[in-house]
């Protein structure tokens, strides 16, 4: 590209950004906000899960990890979430006084009983429940201005403020609806962020109602399922005739040939694990799938340990009394050769909400 039109380019780039770099500035921080709470979730995840068996170890079927990793009471609270409300963050959100008054929503419930809970949400803030009707919502009062920090600690603390709140009124109502960190309502069209909040409670009624019976007397348990890649391919290079001919043309081949074999060798190696992985995931779905009211495919996750590979990421909504059965079949697939799997929960339904 010619020099000069080049750098006209970049100057109209630039000036396109500048203007738009507020927009931008929302969009990233969107995605990097539910980015955040995945990666918050799946140390969750690990912190229970180090609490109860080693890592890839499947629980016994009638197990309830926050039982198994917590004392009786509180049931529902995990232990790194318990920790946040001892000492209240410093406000970095970049609030400012004069700001317009907002109420931060942690969550729907069934209305009818006023509670409080209490100097536990974000930076200790005082959380009460705000009556609408047949539905309440769990709140806190702020401002209406989003929470944001630089500092990726105090952002962690408060997600877990955040989610410790949600498991609070899960314990206390038996059934909560969570909404998205960072949900805030604010004062509109004349109306205060209360009057604001009841409105929508009120035209969404229904909505919530509809979920809140789904949901009810349900609990979200998360299916990981791994395989030991190695020992995989081992299996595949003795079952698999392709392979094993493959296998003795390269040791009978010179070295310049043996190089193409082997690359057409990792070539159908890859193919078959890729086969086998699918084939699996289909059958175990099919299999968790009736022990549940309703599962979503999550994306799986690469980890540390070459040799374990997630193959399935799942969540499963269920009863909590029938959770025995689904921990029976994951047992059956935890026993199963070259197989791992990963049992979490009982948590609200988050991925269902």
């Amino acid at each position: 590209m010619n020099p000069m039109i080049r750098e006209r380019v970049l100057i109209e780039v630039r000036a396109v950004l500048d203007e738009e770099r507020e927009g931008i500035r929302r969009l990233i921080r969107d995605v990097l906000r539910e980015e955040l709470q995945r990666l918050i979730r799946e140390e969750l995840d690990n912190e229970l899960q180090e609490y109860i068996s080693e890592p890839g170890a499947v629980l016994a079927p009638a197990v309830d990890v926050k039982t198994v990793a917590m004392p009786p009471e509180p049931e529902a609270v995990p232990p790194s979430a318990a920790e946040v409300v001892d000492e209240p963050v410093p406000n970095e959100s970049c609030r400012e006084p004069g700001d317009a008054e907002g109420m931060y929503l942690y969550g729907i419930i069934r209305g009818g009983m006023d509670f409080e809970f209490g100097p536990m949400g974000i930076e200790g803030e005082v959380v009460y429940v705000l009556q609408g009707g047949e539905v309440g919502a769990v709140v806190h009062d702020c401002s209406a201005r989003p929470y944001e920090s630089s500092d990726e600690e105090t952002v962690k603390r408060w997600l877990l403020a955040h989610q410790n709140v949600i498991d609070q009124a899960w314990k206390q109502y038996g059934v909560v609806i969570p909404t998205a960190f960072d949900t805030i309502i604010a004062a509109e069209e004349g109306r205060t962020p209360e009057e604001t909040l009841k409105a929508w409670l009120d035209d969404t009624r229904e909505d919530f109602m509809a979920k809140l019976d789904k949901f009810t007397a349900k609990a979200e348990y998360g299916v990981q399922v791994f395989w030991d890649a190695p020992a995989m391919m081992e299996t595949i290079s003795r079952e698999n005739d392709a392979v094993r001919k493959l296998t003795a043309d390269i040791q009978a081949k010179s070295k310049g040939s043996a190089y193409l074999l082997r690359q057409k060798l990792e070539t159908v190696m890859k193919k078959e694990l890729e086969t086998k992985a699918d084939h699996y995931f289909r059958e175990f779905y099919q299999s968790i799938k009736g022990c549940a009211s309703e599962v979503k495919i999550e994306k799986t996750k690469k980890l540390e340990d070459p040799a374990r590979q997630m193959i399935m990421n799942l969540a499963c909504l269920l009863p909590r009394e029938e959770s025995k059965v689904l921990g029976l079949e994951l047992e059956r697939i935890h026993e199963m050769a070259c197989f791992f799997v990963r049992y979490t929960g009982p948590w609200p339904p988050y991925s269902f909400a």
